[in-house]
């Protein structure tokens, strides 16, 4: 009886999930945090105070998680998803807005490890984790109609009111929290109350980490991968469509184009890391992050929104297939905790060299730091790879 009920989590997870990735912004967010007077470096300060709070939190997070169940958490990551589109849907001026970035942070830190965790343990309660993937693809197909249905419709909304796309996205969210209340919990834990016993729960889960070769190698993958994308997502990438022929009007469009390409190729992951296995998928995540740096670095035509889409087409079926192969390797009680601390490494460094990027830009230009994004992708990636898999093969 409990297991057709928890099975139920299944269908809410796809609805949870459905309700809450239209997002309605994605086009028009920086546009309306403009058109407050906000000025460039202080939406570079409203991002960084952002990221302090998700690097705050983002292990504790993982750790509440794992003691305190992983519906609970996303529960409480969508109430504040919620709270943070209104607070900055409603706002009107930098300090506001730097409230509704903080509260978004936490939900990022909260919302990191747990969706993900939740769904793994519903199938390993109902021995099906094998088709995680395979069910997480066919999650990224629907995901991938909201996402674009999003990007279409937050601008028809923001030309009638320029809250209407956050107010909006703040229900649809608060929609998505109460079908995340009526999911079981698929892991309980003996809650832990002393300090020491969670210091405890989250040096356990380090150690493991640094201590499972399997999980090193896949975090620092993660790192060498997401540094490049992260600097050319939060700082280059509409810029630089801009620059190769694209107006402003057409970055929707484009940003559309790119998520429903990217996304519907994703959904697949499952079939194509099937046929692929995983040290080829490696490789090809590597090759073509680094070839499509080196192309659009080349070239300056519209046509090079190809290698542009094929950024995000190599990143999203990266963090596809890396999520499903770290959870096959972690046990359940660290399972938040160790993707936490997954996250949060990949947010120092990129927190460090995004800073860096931005230095590169100004001083020698877009072009040139597309082109060593490229170079480092290749220099740090190939040696990473050749290290596992040489190390696989010799055993």
């Amino acid at each position: 009886m409990w297991q057709r009920s928890i099975e139920g989590n299944i269908k809410k997870f796809f609805a949870f999930r459905i309700l809450s990735s239209f997002w309605l912004t994605i086009a028009i967010w920086i546009l309306f945090i403009r058109a407050f007077n906000i000025s460039y470096t202080q939406i570079g300060i409203l991002e960084a105070v952002s990221l302090i709070v998700i690097l705050l939190l983002e292990i504790p997070s993982g750790i509440f998680s794992d003691l305190f169940g992983h519906k609970t958490t996303v529960f409480i990551a969508m109430i504040l998803w919620g709270i943070g589109n209104f607070v900055i849907g409603l706002g009107n001026g930098f300090y506001a807005f730097l409230v509704g970035y903080s509260i978004l942070g936490i939900t990022y830190a909260f919302r990191s490890g747990a969706e993900s965790a939740l769904l793994y343990e519903t199938l390993r309660k109902l021995k099906k984790q094998k088709h995680y993937l395979k069910i997480r693809s066919k999650l990224r197909k629907l995901t991938t109609i909201t996402v674009v249905t999003g990007a279409l419709v937050g601008p028809i909304l923001f030309n009638v009111n320029i809250r209407l796309p956050f107010i909006t996205n703040a229900l649809l969210i608060l929609a998505s929290s109460v079908v995340v209340l009526t999911m079981i919990e698929p892991y309980i834990k003996k809650k832990i109350t002393s300090i020491e016993k969670h210091v405890d729960h989250f040096k356990e889960a380090l150690k493991f980490s640094v201590i499972n070769k399997h999980i090193r190698w896949f975090i620092i993958f993660g790192v060498i991968l997401a540094i490049p994308m992260g600097i050319f997502v939060n700082l280059l990438s509409q810029p630089y469509l801009i620059k190769i022929g694209f107006d402003v009007l057409g970055i929707g469009w484009i940003f559309a184009l790119i998520h429903g390409i990217s996304g519907a190729i994703a959904s697949f992951a499952y079939k194509i890391e099937e046929k692929l296995r995983e040290k080829v998928s490696m490789i090809s995540i590597i090759l073509i992050q680094s070839i499509s740096f080196i192309i659009m670095s080349i070239i300056n035509a519209p046509f090079a929104a190809i290698a542009v889409v094929m950024l995000y087409v190599g990143r999203d079926y990266k963090e596809m297939i890396l999520d499903s192969y770290m959870n096959h390797h972690i046990n359940s009680k660290n399972r938040a905790t160790v993707l936490s601390i997954s996250q949060f490494t990949i947010d120092v460094f990129a927190a460090i060299f995004v800073i860096l990027g931005g230095y590169i830009t100004d001083t020698f230009g877009m072009d040139m730091t597309i082109l060593l994004l490229g170079v480092a992708t290749f220099a740090l990636g190939i040696p990473h790879f050749l290290k596992r898999y040489t190390n696989l093969k010799r055993k």
